[in-house]
């Protein structure tokens, strides 16, 4: 249903565009002149531009003013960046309107295209000049439909909505707000959603997808780059609080996976491949069993625990930390090789402080987990010399890890030792059973007596 509203909506618009295409309206033709200044639209002045015209100067629309551009090439003579711009704003008793078919926006600098209150544009067939950056932003509750297109940048901001379909976006796109965003059947570089922004994409291809969420707690498990079939931020992600984005993506391939948190976020990692992590604030992240294949950021008082996990990149600004850990695999045998379950593997550091503390299962295998170092903005300091030590009842064995640089594995074995058959933490349940048993044997032989 969303799909056909949106393409009822486009054709609702694009015949409107048609409409007042044939009325008796003011046309720009081609020119060999450079038109100096700027063009200013006002009342219910209705301009097409067609062909190529260049113009020295911006364009603002205003009040229930409209401007079209059919099959047109709309050149801007800028020397700088967002030197001149494209403008719609005070829709005083009105609606700033914008129809393109067919048409080139084009400047060898960046420049902005605005829409403020409740301007509309209805958009087919726009390409922006390859060597120009027209960053596209819209306010308010402005709304716009784009089609059959090829963009750089789009910023929805306010209460606005951009509607996609089957359109390029070369550059990023970054929902702010509570803006709304709906893709279908497009290509995007990098989607960026903000704030309590809603962004909904369908049968696309994105490079890169971002969400970002302020103060919320979060579980990211088992994410890596590839097609999605249907996803949600906040459900896959099990997100808790109240300032995130709703972000769902459905049968959309996605190249990589990027997060941002900040304020007081506490976020768990594991098992995925991220491409970029950002954590600000007094956020902390646990990240296990994963890779980062760009940059992990951490800013402000943020603190991030790597275990198993590494990262191509570190950018750590005063007062935040990494702390990157790995897992050391002990085995606990008696002189003759023979498995020791439930004995109890500590390790401590060099002061004697306990660092970690676990069983032996079945197996004799006891996991700990090792610092092996703390980043920060100043460097990296190394912690090691953990001493490792395997006790079972009166028997034990230790010994010393110098280095963790990676997870490792070692076996210690208690001499002059050997596990009985049964297990003293057998046998005394062997023993009360067997007690039991003989009461209620003894009392049943005396009831029939």
């Amino acid at each position: 249903m969303k799909r056909l509203g949106l393409f009822l909506l486009v054709s609702f618009l694009l015949v409107a565009l048609a409409f007042v295409q044939k009325g008796n309206v003011p046309a720009v033709k081609a020119s060999p002149e450079v038109y100096q200044g700027d063009l200013v639209l006002a009342g219910n002045n209705v301009t097409t531009i067609e062909g190529r015209f260049d113009i020295n100067g911006s364009i603002i629309v205003e009040e229930n003013a409209t401007l079209i551009l059919r099959n047109a090439m709309l050149n801007f003579t800028q020397t700088a960046s967002y030197q001149f711009n494209i403008t719609f704003l005070n829709p005083a008793n009105g609606n700033p309107r914008f129809f393109a078919e067919n048409a080139t926006i084009y400047s060898t600098y960046y420049q902005r295209m605005y829409f403020y209150g409740n301007s509309t544009a209805s958009i087919n067939k726009l390409a922006v000049g390859t060597a120009s950056r027209c960053i596209i932003e819209t306010y308010d509750t402005s709304i716009m439909w784009v089609s059959n297109s090829t963009l750089h940048y789009l910023y929805p901001h306010g209460n606005s909505t951009i509607n996609l379909s089957h359109t390029v976006i070369s550059g990023t796109t970054i929902a702010y707000d509570n803006s709304n965003l709906n893709a279908l059947n497009c290509t995007t570089s990098v989607v960026i959603a903000n704030d309590l922004s809603a962004v909904n994409a369908s049968d696309s291809t994105i490079d890169e997808v971002q969400p970002a969420g302020n103060s919320i707690n979060s579980s990211i498990l088992g994410l890596k780059p590839g097609f999605v079939n249907s996803w949600s931020f906040e459900l896959n992600c099990s997100v808790m609080g109240s300032q995130f984005p709703e972000l769902a993506l459905a049968n959309t391939e996605v190249g990589y996976w990027s997060f941002s948190f900040r304020g007081t976020s506490n976020i768990t990692v594991s098992d995925s491949e991220l491409w970029d992590f950002r954590i600000d604030g007094s956020s902390v992240a646990s990240i296990q069993d994963s890779l980062i294949t760009d940059s992990l950021n951490s800013y402000g008082n943020a603190k991030t625990w790597l275990v198993n996990s590494t990262a191509a990149n570190y950018n750590i600004s005063p007062g935040s930390s990494v702390n990157v850990c790995w897992h050391l695999d002990v085995h606990v045998i008696d002189s003759t090789g023979q498995n020791v379950p439930s004995a109890n593997v500590t390790a401590t550091y060099p002061n004697a402080t306990m660092a970690g503390s676990e069983l032996t299962d079945s197996d004799g295998l006891a996991r700990l987990t090792f610092m092996e170092k703390m980043m920060n903005a100043t460097g990296e300091y190394p912690v090691g010399n953990y001493t490792v030590e395997a006790t079972y009842e009166t028997h034990s064995n230790s010994t010393i890890m110098n280095e963790m640089t990676g997870n490792q594995a070692i076996t210690l074995a208690l001499e002059d030792f050997v596990i009985p058959e049964l297990p003293s933490f057998i046998i005394l349940p062997l023993l009360i059973a067997a007690t039991l048993l003989a009461v209620m044997l003894y009392r049943k032989k005396k009831e029939r007596s």
